[in-house]
């Protein structure tokens, strides 16, 4: 678990590191269901409260503003600042990192309600997080998203796993992209990283010439949530050596 100073600051909060398997990130898993109280709303931007005017659901807009809160309590205290002093940019693609002066690495998603969250020393990551639920006709859905050998390899799947299988599949795709921070400019059918959620190096097509990504993928608290990590320049990602099976984290208390 995270340190805190305060116990009730980051409720549900599971470090999920040790099943990731995969130093020196760090991994955290929450629920958003739970309102934030005021003095933690407190930390937050205008533009984030802004944002989060916009939901048109009471319930999205909860869920924005308990995963936002959280996510500042991570970063400061991994920083050592304070939740509120913390100043995010965004890239050309949207993609948010802190200001100058703060090299640490962060990504964020949410299913539901469940949010992951990656922090790392350097370099860029992404991670996505997806609820299993009953999903109709992925073979359609993945012809427009996967590479021809993963479209192979999803018809070659039983039919009663094909659905979770094309879930591991879109988590990768998501968690490289959001490495890349290219946004919906690079086609996912562009790079394979396979519907197995086992450890990969990932080649994508970076704008200046191929970037590789080191990619996780894990079961928590029926979801299945994929990491990638590209290194900073001048570095190679960690090895991936390959599992038998993702692991499975135990559950949120």
């Amino acid at each position: 678990m995270v340190a805190k100073q305060d116990p009730d600051r980051i409720a549900e909060l599971v470090e999920l590191s040790a099943e990731l398997a995969w130093p020196p990130l760090r991994l955290w898993l929450a629920r958003l269901d739970a309102t934030p109280d005021a003095a933690r709303l407190a930390c937050l931007s205008e533009a984030e409260r802004q944002r989060a005017a916009r939901f048109v659901f009471e319930r999205d807009r909860r869920r924005y503003l308990a995963a936002h809160c959280l996510l500042r309590e991570v970063l400061a205290e991994q920083c050592d600042q304070a939740p509120q002093a913390l100043q995010f940019r965004q890239g050309i693609h949207g993609k948010p990192s802190l200001e100058a002066g703060h090299p640490l690495a962060f990504n964020l998603s949410h299913s539901g309600d469940l949010a992951a969250i990656v922090v790392g020393p350097d370099g860029e990551l992404g991670v996505d997080i997806e609820i299993v639920r009953p999903m109709s006709d992925v073979l359609s859905l993945a012809q427009h998203n996967f590479t021809a050998g993963e479209n192979q390899e999803l018809r070659d799947t039983d039919p009663a796993r094909r659905e979770l299988a094309f879930l591991w599949g879109w988590t990768r795709k998501e968690a490289c992209l959001k490495a890349l921070g290219s946004g919906l400019s690079l086609s996912p059918v562009t790079f394979h990283a396979g519907l197995a959620p086992l450890p990969r190096t990932v080649e994508l097509p970076g704008p200046e010439g191929p970037a590789l990504a080191a990619l996780r993928s894990l079961r928590c608290e029926g979801a299945l949530l994929s990491v990638a990590w590209m290194a900073a320049s001048g570095t190679s990602p960690p090895e991936t050596t390959p599992a038998a099976a993702p692991p499975q984290s135990g559950p949120l208390h």
